[in-house]
């Protein structure tokens, strides 16, 4: 319940971001400016024009515009959004960043590995009380705390949950690119319906089906998944299976290794 009431205090004060189970880190505003720590779990940016520093993420997906990221060393890059401005580094073993770049006017830059970070700002402490270098609407939300998790619900109808044991994050909102589901758990074997958003996964040892997803981006390992009605698949982590089904072949993006990709029978 600790940890629960830490996430509601930083998604209250923040409306910008929000830190789940596994670590997973959502920024879903719009001109914002700092670090962000991932802590090992996921990074996904959301909003638009923010200039970020992204650290310790095991991948970070990009559906925002405009943006300026130092994202650091991730195992997995994805960039759905446009215009985006984004620097990757070399990880402390050399290993390489995978990038899958699916939107366009993207820059997509190789740091180096003691090179300065693109951007400023005090970084977000690692308790409850992070203080926010963003700033974002506090009143008119409304906050739900249960045994299942979080769910704050904004004023112009936006909503985060996060939920308690799954691993999960559901980002929604009046526009499309603030729809989506981030799964960051691992060795679980779970039933998600994204509503026609997209679907993130970074987590390993799943087993999955994902329904009306239009988008399924794996960055995790050794991962099953159906995914029901997909429309585009982009795979940067090694050995997933995936069975997709719908009324056409989806287009494919595999830049990971050993996965398969076949249509459900």
């Amino acid at each position: 319940m600790r940890a629960l009431s830490a996430v509601v205090v930083l998604l209250a004060t923040l409306g910008l971001a929000v830190a789940g189970a596994d670590d997973a880190v959502v920024v879903s505003g719009n001109g914002a400016s700092g670090t962000r720590d991932c802590r090992g779990g996921t990074g996904v940016v959301s909003g638009n024009n923010n200039e970020l520093t992204l650290q310790g993420c095991k991948s970070v997906t990009v559906n925002g515009n405009g943006n300026t990221l130092d994202v650091g060393s991730p195992e997995a890059l994805t960039v759905m959004g446009n215009r985006n401005s984004l620097t990757w580094r070399p990880g402390p073993d050399g290993r390489r960043t995978k990038v899958a770049n699916l939107g366009s006017g993207n820059s997509v830059t190789e740091g180096s590995s003691s090179g300065a970070p693109a951007s400023s700002g005090a970084p977000a402490s690692r308790s409850g009380s992070a203080k926010p270098s963003g700033s974002g609407k506090g009143s008119g939300s409304n906050v739900t705390v249960s045994p299942d998790g979080v769910s704050v619900t904004g004023s112009d109808g936006g909503n985060v949950t996060v939920s308690g044991g799954g691993g999960s994050v559901t980002v929604s909102g009046a526009g499309s690119s603030l729809t989506g589901i981030t799964i960051a758990a691992h060795g679980e074997q779970k039933t998600y319906d994204c509503k026609g958003g997209p679907a993130f996964l970074s987590g390993d040892d799943n087993d999955l089906v994902l329904k009306n997803c239009r988008e399924v981006h794996v960055s995790g390992d050794n991962n099953k998944i159906r995914a029901d009605g997909v429309k585009t698949l982009a795979l940067s982590g090694d050995h997933n299976h995936v069975v997709w089904s719908g009324a056409g072949r989806p287009t494919v993006m595999n830049t990971g290794d050993d996965n398969s990709i076949d249509e459900a029978h």
